[in-house]
This record gives C-alpha cells, structure tokens and sequence, in this order.
C-alpha cells in the first residue's frame, strides 16, 4: 500500500487532498459495486464521515478546524439531502405497491381466458419435451414447483370465494329478517 501512495503521490494536490484521492481511489479499485440505491447512499455517507473525522485528527491550526467544521456541515446537508431521495423512493414503492395490489382483482374475471389462451402453447411446449426427453427431470421439478405455488394461491381464491359467499348468506339472512319485520 505504501509503494502504491508514493507512485501516486501528485505534487500539487495539498496532504488533506492527497490523502482524500488515494481514499477515493481505493474505493473505486477495491469494492464492489454497490446495486441498491440505499447501500450507495450509506457508502458516500460513510465516506464522508470517514474524511471528516480524519480532517478533524489531523488538524494543526485553526483553520484546519473551521475546514472540518465545513466538512461536517456539508456531510450533514449530503446525508439530508440523501434520506429525501430515499424517503421519495420509498413513497414511489409504496404507490406501485398499491397499484399492484388494484390490478390484481381486476383480472381475476379473465382467468379463466387466460389459462385458455396458455393452453395451446402448454401443450406444445409438451409435445416438443417428449420429443427432447434429456431435460424433462429438471422441467418436471419447475411444473411440480409451479404447480404447487397455483394450488397454494387457488386454496388462497377459494378461502375469500367462501368469505365472500357467507357474507352473501349473511346479507340474504338480514334481507329475509328485514322483509319479514316490514
């Protein structure tokens, strides 16, 4: 690592802004990259915090101080600014999830078109497994495991088709009382 720093090293960047492209640097060479929004967020932040701290230890006169001070401040603002970016993020989320949770029941009525319209395909996607018999195990297992996750959420469709009948007797019930009072 020390070889590395003195092969770096460029005249004309201060000890402080050194110190901070050689960090930087690693970072770029040594870690992965991130895949969501939030880690990278906590990475910059992190960052930050780290250099902040290291221009606090390092400080020699005032100046140095109110320039740590400053790199406080702006890693502040750079966290603040940040956690809107989530918080809008998280609210998107929750309005897809709330969109997702609506088109469900709208295309329950067209099921049954559904699994009509796949059935052609199913069976000659069969046809063409019997002809090619080598990868039928492993196509079998993802069926049964399919099929599995269908009777799941089939049991899942009929327990609210019973709810809902109930409630259908429940009202027929208050209805037949409610006639007969009147």
């Amino acid at each position: 690592m020390q070889v590395q720093r003195q092969q770096q090293h460029d005249p004309f960047l201060s000890p402080h802004k050194q110190d901070e492209f050689e960090s930087s640097k690693e970072q770029e060479q040594g870690s992965p990259k991130q895949t969501t929004f939030g880690s990278s967020i906590r990475k910059v932040n992190d960052f930050e915090v780290q250099q902040a701290e290291k221009t606090f230890l390092t400080a020699q006169s005032g100046e140095d101080v109110s320039n740590a001070l400053e790199h406080v401040k702006n890693t502040y603002e750079l966290i603040k600014a940040a956690q809107v970016i989530l918080n809008s993020y998280k609210e998107e989320v929750q309005e897809l999830k709330e969109e997702i949770s609506t088109i469900k029941p709208a295309t329950e009525p067209y099921q049954e078109e559904i699994v009509n319209l796949c059935k052609p395909k199913i069976e000659e996607f069969q046809q063409q497994l019997e002809k090619n018999p080598k990868h039928q195990d492993e196509i079998n297992k993802i069926f049964q495991l399919s099929i599995a996750q269908l009777k799941k959420e089939d049991k899942a469709i009929d327990q609210e088709i019973i709810k809902v009948i109930d409630r259908i007797q429940i009202l027929e019930t208050v209805l037949g009382k409610y006639k007969k009072s009147y």
